[in-house]
């Protein structure tokens, strides 16, 4: 039972150590960006949010039925139609890589704030089933872990992604 209030302890000063947020607008009142609840009337594209990632400089991301990408600002939800993304995850430099069913997106963080498709690059982790990108995850050390369709493959900066898992 201790360990259980330590966790929960630990958890709440993570969550209030006072992160800065840049998205939101600091000369709104805060009570102005509060909500509990968010639906498509307030502009989320769907109902379902399927991932959430919060980057560096404080917007949300989000995909929601598995294909509509949106960046929330702390007020206002903006719709992205394409990349139709199913997974993502920040990178350790703030980046931001999108899994679809074609490959991989990579979004480089200097892109959030103009909210463009420029500068976009798109991966293949390998041919056919390979390329239906289902779960990504970042190591410790930086290394990017690709869960696809036909296996598992880990790319860690180069050009080429290797396949460790079954294929």
């Amino acid at each position: 039972m201790n360990k259980i209030r330590s966790l929960i302890l630990a958890i709440l000063c993570v969550f209030i150590s006072g992160v800065p947020a840049h998205a939101l607008d600091p000369n709104q009142p805060a009570s102005s960006f509060l909500r509990t609840h968010f639906t498509t009337d307030e502009g989320l594209p769907r109902a379902v949010v399927d991932h959430i990632q919060q980057t560096n400089d404080g917007f949300l991301w989000l995909i929601t039925n598995r294909d509509n990408l949106s960046r929330f600002d702390g007020k206002n939800f903006f719709n992205l139609t394409k990349p139709r993304p199913g997974t993502l995850t920040l990178a350790p430099n703030g980046d931001l890589w999108l899994g679809t069913l074609e490959g991989l997106i990579h979004m480089p963080s200097a892109n959030f704030n103009k909210f463009t498709l420029s500068g976009l690059v798109s991966y293949n982790p390998g041919p056919g089933k390979a390329s239906q990108v289902w779960c990504l995850r970042f190591s410790s050390s930086g290394v990017l872990w690709v869960g696809t369709a036909d296996g598992l493959f880990r790319y860690d900066g180069g050009n080429q992604f290797v396949a460790v898992g079954p294929r």
